[in-house]
């Protein structure tokens, strides 16, 4: 799914959460001495409420970051691979230094994580350089290895940041709307 799409259904959701948060939560008559008129508030909730429609904007935007939030983590957590990092890293070099690259390569790809798929690409280079009929010398190869990696890192970099400009924006938004509620609300007093 496109970011910018996940981002608008994510909003148009977490927003009728938050009206019927809002208005059936926050508005309860039980929340209000009076009942029905909902202007004396008996408890927090019913203060919350009278703070007004930007309440129900902050309760999106809360719903809107902690959504990006288990989506990151989700999606961390899927990056890292199988197997924890520092095992992988400890058996791949293994391989290395006992001449097995093919090994090392399937032990990338049994990991199936960020880390595995860019040591992958560096060790598939050197596969490809070594087994090669044209000589080329090791500070060649390392040049080679190196660009492979970084290639394969740029590839992998935009999953691992994916909608943290959305998180960032909603902080800066919502610092901005609460900043908006007190200016409102000292206005009215």
């Amino acid at each position: 799914m496109k970011q910018s799409a996940f981002i608008v259904i994510l909003f148009v959701i977490a927003f009728a959460i938050s009206i019927s948060i809002y208005e059936y939560g926050l508005g309860n008559p039980a929340n209000f001495k009076d009942g029905s008129k909902r202007e004396v508030p008996a408890n927090l909730m019913g203060q919350v409420y009278t703070g007004g429609p930007l309440v129900a904007l902050l309760i999106t935007l809360s719903i809107m970051d902690f959504a990006i939030i288990i989506e990151r983590m989700l999606s961390l957590r899927k990056a890292a691979g199988k197997r924890s990092i520092p095992k992988f890293f400890k058996e791949v070099l293994e391989n290395i230094k006992a001449g097995q690259i093919d090994e090392a390569i399937e032990l990338c790809d049994s990991q199936r994580g960020s880390v595995a798929n860019v040591l992958k690409a560096g060790l598939t280079r050197y596969k490809e350089l070594v087994a090669g009929n044209f000589i080329v010398d090791a500070e060649k190869q390392l040049v080679e290895v190196q660009r492979s990696i970084e290639e394969a890192m740029m590839l992998e970099t935009p999953l691992l940041e994916k909608n943290l400009i959305a998180l960032s924006t909603i902080a800066s938004i919502a610092t901005m709307v609460g900043l908006l509620g007190t200016v409102i609300g000292m206005i009215r007093s």
